[in-house]
């Protein structure tokens, strides 16, 4: 059995919006030690409306990078299956159920790629996975995309 997708899915799935979420949380706290100083800030009210915008906008940009990472999934494949994982649940797919392989080249993570399946699956009809990045790859096809499209276009799937 082979794996398709980065090592780095578990990290940029769960540890990145959880990391993000702790350093804001840390900034809270130190904005509001420095903005209760009295030079700062002339009121009690203009520290914490200051607060509540920078609780607000972290709260926004920790969504937005847990939204980002929580499609991805761990991919395996063997000669007759694609094994996709959220890393809670793992479903097998057969390789006959793939219908379309596409890929976004990403700039700063690295590429995804989404295969589209035949029949709904607990994880939906797309799944989602980022391929092991190689600098000398970045912004070019990956080979496992051609791979699959491959299989997907000669029908040798068993």
């Amino acid at each position: 059995m082979r794996t398709l997708s980065s090592a780095q899915t578990w990290w940029i799935k769960y540890l990145n919006p959880a990391a993000f979420a702790l350093v804001m949380i840390g900034q809270g706290v130190w904005l509001g030690v420095i903005l209760y100083r009295p030079p700062l800030v002339s009121s009690v009210s203009g520290a914490w409306q200051l607060l509540v915008l920078f609780c607000i906008v972290a709260t926004l940009l920790t969504f937005l990078i847990a939204w980002q990472g929580l499609p991805l999934k761990r991919v395996r494949m063997d000669d007759e299956a694609l094994y996709i994982s959220n890393y809670f649940r793992e479903i097998r797919v057969p390789l006959s159920n793939m219908e379309h392989v596409s890929e976004f080249l990403g700039r700063r993570q690295g590429n995804r790629v989404t295969i589209t399946l035949r029949d709904d699956t607990p994880f939906g009809r797309e799944v989602v996975f980022m391929p092991p990045l190689s600098w000398s790859r970045r912004g070019k096809v990956d080979p496992v995309v051609g791979e699959l499209r491959a299989l997907i276009r000669q029908g040798d799937i068993p």
